[in-house]
């Protein structure tokens, strides 16, 4: 009854309605209120162009990176530059081409400390695969792997940057989902796989910046989160990064110990970078120092330091060679303090401010600067020419073995001594390579039997490839890459080198290191001492490594050896 008659007024009020409006116009509705359009997505541009970001482990600032972005067609270019805040003057560029569904295409990561430059590629070679270059100048050569699959989306590697982190959050905002799966490939690893990552929201982690929200990373086979990133919705900008436990790549240790071991990563983003301090090494008051160029045998000069004892000359002098690979010289007034010694240390062909084109410490190269070092420090008058001794560790020894094979040869007397870490009895290649491979690179990655033999595959058996087809450079990915190292390892007999000379020898060894053999060490002392040349052999238990730290080139026991050795065989000027 109610809702009848609430039907009929209802009516009721409609007609009048209509009747009313017959008469007069209507009194116009104001106009809707329009829809407010979506906001546009953020482009690649605007999120990452010239975006700045600091990395620090444990507390400690390690690097600054700037973000750029160009488009063009098709692909979107971003890249970055980093700056190492280490003793290494070290810079790292990447840069990666991405398709419009923001995939890697290309991925070039070029890595220069002292003026040499590695590079790493990934190039997309289908929908399903990519291939891989690694061109590590601290490595023996170039190592290729074709059709790696399935693609990775993403690079990430084990040298920490902002940029893929980056970029993984804008693939994860393009989703529109809660949990994103990718693929994800360390182009620094030795033997890279694309490994499964999972990325989901995590809404209650709280980041030190309002109106972020956050992000975690899990690997396949792992509960714990990887890392976390911080990102702003709206803007999609990458905040922060987080990362527990980071541990550097295998080479980065490798060339600055400082960096070995686990620790905590944080990326954040910063408005200005800060500037990056010079690191200038203070030399010890008692030691003064002299430039001193001498010509290479390239013809290029090698910028080196001379430093002197206190006191009056001419004095002995010990040349301590530079560290394997891409590497700078010691200090000299703080490599090795002998007293009574001058120290010699110069840069390598092609590395600091020495002239040349670096050529992956061949060895023959580094033999020949080394003898023409000696006869520059004999033309000195602060120098006494009867008492210069070389001192070399890994390729530095091996080097230096091979430099007083080539002297007697031409029955020259630049070193009266030396001592040598690293030498190998026999033929180097390939024994060397594959025990360095064996015991180095397989124990880090933990590497299982197939892993290894596939390794093997892609470098040492193609190493002796091309040595067959006697290459003397390849183009790999649209990088060249030298094999003269190669050949010079191939070609060098270091025992019947140290066998030819005729001036005392310390040969050194750490029991328990994985670049070079303790056995084979040993059979280079038996086969020089077979030939009657006057050398002492001395192993090391429980020693990984020969080199000291904090710039000393001889950990504390070898060098107390060292000093002893030399002064029992050069208190005066020794007779071969």
């Amino acid at each position: 009854m109610i809702a009848g008659t609430r039907g009929r007024a209802i009516c009721g009020f409609l007609l009048m309605a209509l009747l009313l409006g017959c008469g007069k116009k209507a009194t116009p509705l104001p106009p809707p209120t329009p829809t407010p359009p979506p906001t546009p997505t953020p482009t690649v541009k605007q999120v990452l162009e010239d975006q700045n970001y600091t990395i620090s482990r444990d507390g400690q600032m390690l690097a600054v990176e700037h973000l750029t972005v160009s488009e063009g067609g098709e692909q979107i270019i971003v890249a970055s530059e980093m700056r190492w805040l280490l003793p290494v003057p070290v810079v790292e560029r990447r840069t990666v081409v991405l398709s419009q569904g923001l995939n890697a295409l290309r991925y070039d990561l070029e890595r220069t400390a002292f003026g040499v430059r590695s590079a790493w590629v990934l190039e997309r070679t289908g929908e399903e695969a990519v291939d891989y270059l690694s061109n590590n100048q601290d490595w023996l050569a170039p190592v290729y792997i074709r059709g790696i699959s399935p693609a990775p989306h993403l690079p990430l590697e084990s040298s920490p940057s902002a940029l893929p982190y980056a970029l993984m959050a804008l693939k994860y905002a393009a989703s529109g989902q809660e949990h994103v799966a990718l693929r994800v490939l360390d182009v620094l690893e030795d033997y890279p796989v694309t490994q499964p990552l999972t990325v989901t929201l995590a809404p209650e982690r709280k980041g030190a910046v309002i109106g972020t929200v956050a992000l975690e990373g899990v690997m396949a086979g792992e509960e714990t989160p990887r890392f976390t990133v911080w990102v702003q919705p709206k803007s999609r900008v990458l905040f922060s990064v987080e990362v527990p436990v980071y541990r550097f790549n295998l080479w980065a240790q490798k060339a600055n110990p400082a960096l070995a071991g686990d620790g905590r990563l944080l990326i954040q983003r910063v408005g200005k970078l800060p500037e990056v301090p010079a690191v200038t090494p203070t030399a010890p008051d008692a030691r003064r120092i002299i430039a001193l160029a001498f010509r290479g045998e390239d013809g290029a000069m090698r910028q080196g330091a001379l430093a002197l004892p206190e006191g009056e000359g001419p004095f002995p002098c010990l040349v301590v060679h530079s560290a394997d690979g891409a590497s700078g010289r010691y200090d000299p007034a703080i490599a090795i303090e002998p007293p009574g010694w001058a120290v010699f240390t110069y840069d390598k062909r092609g590395v600091g401010q020495s002239g040349g084109t670096f050529e992956r410490d061949a060895l023959r190269i580094l033999a020949e600067d080394a003898l023409l070092a000696a006869q520059a420090l004999q033309e000195r008058p602060e120098i006494d020419g009867q008492r210069i001794v070389f001192l070399g560790l890994e390729n530095g020894g091996r080097a230096g073995a091979l430099a007083l094979g080539l002297q007697a040869e031409q029955g020259k007397a630049f070193y009266q001594g030396a001592v040598l870490g690293g030498v190998v009895g026999g033929k180097l290649f390939p024994a060397l390579p594959e025990y360095q491979i064996r015991h180095g690179l397989a124990p880090f990655y933990g590497w299982d039997a197939p892993t290894l033999e596939a390794y093997l595959r892609v470098s040492l058996r193609q190493w002796e490839q091309w040595l067959f087809e006697r290459e003397s450079e390849v183009s790999l990915l649209r990088r060249r890459a030298s094999l003269r190292a190669l050949r010079d390892l191939a070609d060098a007999d270091l025992g019947r080198a140290l066998a030819a000379d005729r001036w005392p020898v310390l040969l050194i060894q750490a029991a328990e290191d994985e670049w070079t053999p303790a056995e084979g060490a040993r059979a280079a002392a038996e086969q020089a001492a077979a030939a009657g040349a006057p050398g002492i052999y001395r192993e090391f238990e429980g020693m990984k490594s020969l080199q000291g730290t904090s710039g000393r080139a001889l950990a504390e026991p070898v060098e107390e050896a060292v000093r002893a050795w030399l002064i029992e065989h050069f208190a005066e000027a020794p007779r071969p």
